[in-house]
């Protein structure tokens, strides 16, 4: 096969499945045809609505169109579903970083740290969002 997309949409022809239409979906996204992603990952959605995974690109096909809102419920119906998938939380966390959502991004580290208490990363990021001699801004945007 030439390219994902030509091996899924042939798949399509006789396995019309929920796996195979998010696999073409995510196949559309990486190409950066985000309409045709959102097509195929919602079709998937339709026939079944239990993989996170599903929801979790359909997030990201929102985000990287700038639907910040669809995205953020696209993460959390991910995490809904399985509350240990850190793809999503990651990206949510990060979501909200970047909108400066400092109470919703300190709620998902928390979550995290619930479900992964040894992520240092998550420990880290949390004991600088609640130092109160920092600004939240210095915290986000000084130089690594």
């Amino acid at each position: 096969w030439r390219d994902p997309i030509t091996l899924y949409t042939y798949t399509l022809q006789y396995a019309k499945t929920a796996r195979i239409q998010n696999n073409l979906g995510m196949a559309y996204g990486d190409s950066g045809n985000l309409p045709q992603a959102i097509k195929h990952l919602e079709r998937s959605i339709q026939l079944y609505d239990g993989y996170p995974q599903t929801y979790h690109n359909l997030a990201n096909a929102y985000k990287s169109l700038g639907k910040h809102d669809l995205a953020r419920e696209g993460y959390k119906k991910a995490l809904t579903i399985d509350p240990y998938f850190f793809f999503s939380l990651n990206n949510l966390i990060a979501l909200e970083i970047d909108e400066k959502n400092w109470t919703q991004a300190k709620h998902w580290l928390i979550y995290g740290l619930e479900k992964f208490p040894n992520n240092e990363a998550y420990a880290s990021l949390l004991r600088q969002l609640e130092n109160p001699q920092t600004s939240i801004e210095e915290i986000f945007l000084r130089e690594p």
